[in-house]
C-alpha cells in the first residue's frame, strides 16, 4: 500500500473514532475519542496521557476482515504484533502494511484476513481471542485498548460481552469496547449476525419458487424482523 493511502487510512480511522465517541467540539481528539466515563480515567496533561492501542475490524458477510491497528511504536520493538493479531483473529494476516507516524510516535498496521466463522443456515458466528492482548497489558499496564468491530447489518447483530456502545446504520452495526487494564479486557469476544428464522424461511421460499416455478415476480420478504 502506498504511503499516501496509509495516511488516508490513519485520517479516516481518527475521524471515525471521533464521530463515534465524541462531540464535534472536542478539546483533544485523542482523549475525547473515548466514552465519557473513560475520559475521566484517561485525563491528565498532554504529556501524561495513557498510551492507546486502537484495533479496528471491518468484517464483510463472507468473513473477510480488514484490520487496522494503531499503536505506540515502542510496542513494535517488543512484540511481533502481526503474529499477535493473527492469534487474536484466528487467521494469518495478509498484505501487512506498516505506516509509522514519528510525530505521534505511533504506527498504523493495515492488513486483512479470513476469519474462521461458524456457519449455520441463516447465521454466522465468530470469536476473537483477546488473551494475547491481555498478556501484553499485563506486561504493559499503561496500554489501553480501544476495539471497534464493524459487522454487516442483517436482521440481528450481537456482540458478547455487551459492548460499551452499539451503533447501527443501514449498512453495518459497530460494537465498541474500551479497556484500560487486563482486568477489564475479556478473554474472548463472540459475535453473531444473520437473518431471523422467519426471514430465512421467506428467502428459502423465494429460492424454491425461482428454481421450481421460474416465476418472474417472486414473493418479497417485507416487514419481517426479530431475533434468531
Amino acid at each position: 500500500m502506498k504511503p499516501a493511502n496509509c495516511q488516508l487510512l490513519r485520517l479516516g480511522l481518527s475521524l471515525g473514532l471521533m464521530l463515534l465517541f465524541t462531540p464535534l467540539a472536542a478539546n483533544s481528539a485523542r482523549q475525547d475519542s473515548l466514552p465519557s466515563h473513560a475520559q475521566a480515567e484517561y485525563g491528565g496533561s498532554d504529556t501524561e496521557k495513557t498510551p492507546l492501542a486502537y484495533l479496528t475490524l471491518d468484517i464483510d458477510g463472507g468473513g473477510s476482515a480488514k484490520v487496522m491497528f494503531d499503536f505506540e511504536s515502542s510496542l513494535e520493538q517488543k512484540y511481533n504484533l502481526g503474529k499477535v493479531l493473527s492469534t487474536v483473529l484466528g487467521c494469518p494476516l495478509e498484505d501487512i502494511q506498516l505506516s509509522p507516524d514519528d510525530e505521534r510516535e505511533t504506527t498504523l498496521l493495515y492488513a486483512w484476513c479470513d476469519l474462521p466463522l461458524h456457519r449455520s443456515l441463516f447465521a454466522r458466528t465468530g470469536m476473537i481471542d483477546l488473551q494475547p492482548i491481555k498478556d501484553i497489558q499485563n506486561v504493559e499496564p499503561d496500554v489501553t485498548l480501544v476495539l471497534t468491530l464493524s459487522i454487516p447489518q442483517h436482521d440481528f447483530v450481537r456482540c458478547d460481552p455487551v459492548p460499551e456502545q452499539l451503533r447501527r446504520n443501514p449498512v453495518s452495526a459497530t460494537c465498541l469496547y474500551f479497556s484500560k487494564d487486563p482486568a477489564h479486557t475479556p478473554a474472548t469476544l463472540r459475535f453473531k449476525f444473520g437473518y431471523s428464522r422467519a426471514h430465512g424461511a421467506c428467502l428459502g421460499g423465494i429460492l424454491a419458487q425461482l428454481s421450481q416455478l421460474g416465476a418472474s415476480e417472486p414473493v418479497k420478504c417485507l416487514g419481517i424482523s426479530g431475533g434468531y
